[in-house]
């Protein structure tokens, strides 16, 4: 019973460490109308918008895989009353704590890939833009011009789950 219990647990630790040290990547296209969401080899959330603008998100999880598709009628539950529990005395939330959060959070990201390429909708102005963007553009980012009407973004951010909690923790422990 114990060494069943042990290699549970032991199970449980190796898959939340790998979690933490798997690279979290996030990539947006808006040309093929799709997210991904994406630890390691381990977690992968998929967004699609089909030509409707319904989502289908399919997630996988090792080898399971789930599909969650938003077009069907979604059942209504009724509400049921609840009494009122008195709200226990908590510190107040102070706003330039949480904006250090996020802001220590949003350092942790590291930007792979960033395409835009943009139509204004004036000939002009984006004959002048060209410049701009070609001045703006290097490895990471590439901004550009078209005229052609057609927005487009693909972006690729990366992270690991364990940057995102040790800034969080180091913001908690400022204040």
């Amino acid at each position: 019973m114990t060494i069943a219990l042990l290699s549970i647990i032991g199970t449980l630790l190796l898959v939340f460490i790998a979690l933490m040290v798997a690279p979290l990547s996030i990539y947006i296209n808006s040309d093929e109308n799709k997210g991904l969401i994406k630890i390691g080899q381990l977690l992968q959330a998929l967004i699609l918008i089909n030509g409707e603008g319904e989502p289908e998100i399919r997630f996988r999880f090792f080898f399971f895989t789930y599909h969650l598709s938003t077009n069907k009628p979604s059942k209504k539950k009724k509400k049921k009353k609840t009494s009122r529990v008195k709200p226990s005395k908590k510190k107040p939330f102070r706003i330039k704590r949480g904006l250090g959060m996020v802001r220590g959070v949003l350092r942790t990201f590291d930007l792979q890939f960033l395409r835009i390429d943009c139509d204004t909708g004036n000939y002009m102005l984006n004959a002048q833009l060209v410049p701009v963007c070609m001045m703006l553009s290097n490895s990471k980012r590439s901004l550009s011009t078209n005229f052609q009407g057609i927005i487009s973004i693909q972006l690729l951010i990366t992270n690991r789950l364990m940057w995102i909690a040790l800034a969080v923790i180091r913001s908690l422990l400022k204040s």
